[in-house]
Order: structure tokens, then C-alpha cells, then sequence
């Protein structure tokens, strides 16, 4: 462990970045930046802040007054960020280091996600303390949101999401999305953000006891509940499950009964007020309803981004979210669906696995197939977790 008090006097350039202004010339927006983040540096090492290897020590609570004050001074950067469209860790992170903010760390100069986590908990406004989506979602675009705004058309009229699943994408654009209509063939999921929308007050109060009362016993015994018939109740039980079972692998049965085991986690976080209300505030814009993707009637101008359960990439790929699994029999049906829609001057934009399959069906001149790569999230075996090739298609 390193005494700052001790040893950092003769490290701020090294490890912290240089603060110097020019005396001929107005400071430039990163240089102010540093410098500011100096002077909370140089506040804490008053106060005998410890550093550790990682960092893991500086956000701890044994030195909580002196990370509390870095914290507040980094208030006015993460807002501007987040202003600026930074609104997921993984894009702060990014940002942070781009912009070589200078972090509050022992060794290395770069901002990482647990230290990034850990500050965003601590500060103001409370719709940054947690990303805005309200599920956990397997198949979300959260990781790759990067990627898709690279592919995204300049510009369009009303947005259609049909596979909406953890709505990453949406909840990403929905400050300059006009109208919104988002939909999946999941009753639960759709009445899940129809209750968000409409009454999110009621909805926190339910997950309040879920989050009281939640151990083995009580998840199993939410779980068998497969016929609740009030929405709030649904959309309660939806969340509580999703946020509590294994991996958050939302799984249903033929019958469409959600079977998923608990997960191994000591203290899971069931709900965040602050995160409901500012979803509340995100679909305010939209119209939702369970439905099948060929219902939606998108118009010229209009812009469709498609999500489907992706195509088989082995016997084991996951695409059992509702009780209706899809089938290459669906993937055709939507390559078609597409071409007419283009036909129509809508604007679309279809994200896949990367298969032959998938290649054949969309190989064609009115479509653009593009290559990413996209990490591996779920895998019983963590080695696998790999990042893999997936595609991005679109027609403009």
C-alpha cells in the first residue's frame, strides 16, 4: 500500500498527466479539465489518502471523504459526457481515456470499468447512478451500441424496434426519437414496459417487498407464478425474476412458463428507483404492444432497426425468449419482410449472427452487410467467452 502523503508529491506528472498552462495563451477545455482534477488530487493527498495497485482502495470506504471530494469535482465531466450522449459506462470508460482525463489511481494512466462503476454510484445526477435500460437482457446490444450508432441513418421520422428485448438501442436514441413503436412477441417483457411507462410508482412499491422478502425459497416460490393476471404484479415479478435468476436468462418452456434457476448472487440489486423513472421518462415517446414483427406498419422516412432471436450458430444457441422459438423458416420470413419494406422507402437496419444463412438471405444489391465483432457474454464454460463475428445489415 502506498501513503500518497509520502510518495505522490514526486508522481503527479507521471502518473496523473500534465497540468501546465501556457502563459501565452487561453487554457485550452483539456487542460482545464486536468486541472481540475489536480486540485482534487492534490485535496486528497492532504488527507492521507491510501492508493492501491488497481485503484480498488481510492473508492473504498476507509477513504471515503477523500474519493467523496474527487467525486464531486468529476460531477461537471461526467454530466458533460453524459450530455454529450456518453450515457453507459463502457462509453464514459471509453471517453475518459480518449480525452487522457487523469485518473485517481496508483499505477497506470488509464480509467477502468470497476473504478468508472464505483464513481458513477457516488454522484449526482441519480439517472447516472445506473445504465437506463431496465432488464437485463441475453442477446442485448448494450456491448455493442458503439458499433450501431456507426451504422445508423443520418437521419429518420418515427422509430420501430419489433424485437425490443432489453431495448438498448432505443433507450440509447430516445432523446431524439419523435414517436416509437416498440414490440415483442414476450407478454410479459411488453407488459413489463407498459407498466413502466403508465404507473411506476406501484411498480416500485411491489419490487420493494420482492427485494424484502428475496431468498431461495421466495424466488422459487414468484417463480411458479405463471398466471398473475394485474400488470403491475407481471411487470414485478418480471424484473425480480430477471434480476435474480441465473445470468439473467430470461427461459420459458413450450408453455411458456419462465424456468431459469436462481442465480448465485449474495446481494443482487432488485430494482433502482431512479433508473424506473427515468425509463418512465424514455417511453413516454412510445407504443407498445405483444406482436409478431410483420404486424408493424413503418412508412418512407421511417426507420426499423430488427433484433431477432439470432440464427442457430449450434445446437446450443439460446433463442428460446418466448414460447415460440425462431426458426430459420422465421429468418426467411423477415429477409422478405425487409425487401418489401425497402420497397416501401422505409429505412431498416437487421442485426444477425454471422452464418452462411443469414449471408444468402440478405445477399442482394438493396442491402449493405457489415462485419463486428461483439463479445460473448453468456457461456457456462467463461474460457468461451470470446468476442465473435456478427453481422450488421442495412439498405441505405
Amino acid at each position: 500500500m502506498i501513503n500518497t502523503k509520502d510518495n505522490l508529491d514526486s508522481k503527479d506528472d507521471k502518473n496523473f498527466g500534465s497540468s501546465a498552462v501556457s502563459t501565452d495563451a487561453e487554457p485550452s477545455k483539456k487542460q482545464l479539465t486536468s486541472n481540475r482534477i489536480r486540485e482534487a488530487l492534490k485535496a486528497a493527498k492532504a488527507m492521507g489518502v491510501k492508493l492501491g495497485r488497481h485503484g480498488k482502495k481510492v473508492l473504498s470506504k476507509t477513504n471515503r471523504v477523500a474519493a467523496d471530494l474527487f467525486a464531486k469535482n468529476m460531477v461537471n465531466i461526467i454530466k458533460e459526457l453524459h450530455a454529450e450522449g456518453y450515457i453507459d459506462i463502457r462509453s464514459i470508460t471509453e471517453e475518459l481515456n480518449r480525452r487522457r482525463i487523469p485518473t485517481f489511481r496508483g499505477k497506470g494512466r488509464r480509467w477502468h470499468l470497476r473504478t468508472v462503476n464505483l464513481l458513477l454510484k457516488r454522484i449526482a445526477p441519480e439517472s447516472l447512478k445506473r445504465k437506463l435500460q431496465p432488464v437485463k437482457w441475453v442477446g442485448g446490444k448494450r456491448s455493442i451500441l458503439t458499433e450501431l450508432r456507426k451504422y445508423l441513418p443520418k437521419e429518420f421520422n418515427n422509430y420501430w424496434e419489433p424485437f425490443v428485448g432489453g431495448g438498448a438501442l432505443f433507450f440509447d436514441l430516445y432523446p431524439k426519437i419523435r414517436k416509437a413503436y416498440l414490440s415483442d412477441t414476450n407478454k410479459d417483457l411488453v407488459t413489463m414496459y407498459q407498466v413502466i411507462k403508465s404507473n411506476p410508482d406501484d411498480l416500485i412499491e411491489v419490487l420493494k417487498i420482492h427485494s424484502k422478502k428475496h431468498d431461495e425459497e421466495y424466488y422459487y416460490s414468484i417463480r411458479d407464478k405463471n398466471k398473475l393476471e394485474a400488470p403491475v404484479e407481471v411487470a414485478a415479478r418480471m424484473l425480480y425474476l430477471n434480476k435474480t435468476c441465473y445470468n439473467g436468462l430470461w427461459r420459458v418452456n413450450k408453455k411458456g412458463e419462465f424456468n431459469a434457476s436462481i442465480g448465485n448472487y449474495s446481494k443482487p440489486v432488485i430494482y433502482n428507483a431512479a433508473n424506473i423513472k427515468a425509463c418512465n421518462k424514455a417511453l413516454r415517446c412510445a407504443k407498445l404492444k405483444q406482436a409478431d414483427f410483420k404486424s408493424i406498419k413503418p412508412q418512407a422516412g421511417d426507420f426499423v432497426y430488427f433484433d431477432p432471436p439470432y440464427h442457430r450458430l449450434n445446437d446450443t444457441s439460446f433463442t428460446a425468449y418466448s414460447k415460440e422459438d425462431f426458426t430459420e423458416k422465421d429468418h426467411i420470413r423477415l429477409a422478405r419482410f425487409c425487401k418489401k419494406l425497402h420497397a416501401k422507402g422505409v429505412k431498416l437496419m437487421v442485426s444477425n449472427s454471422k452464418t452462411a444463412f443469414i449471408y444468402n438471405l440478405y445477399d442482394l444489391p438493396i442491402f449493405n452487410i457489415h462485419v463486428i465483432k461483439a463479445p460473448r457474454l453468456v457461456n457456462s464454460n467463461s474460457s468461451e467467452r470470446k468476442p465473435v463475428e456478427e453481422f450488421i445489415i442495412t439498405n441505405y
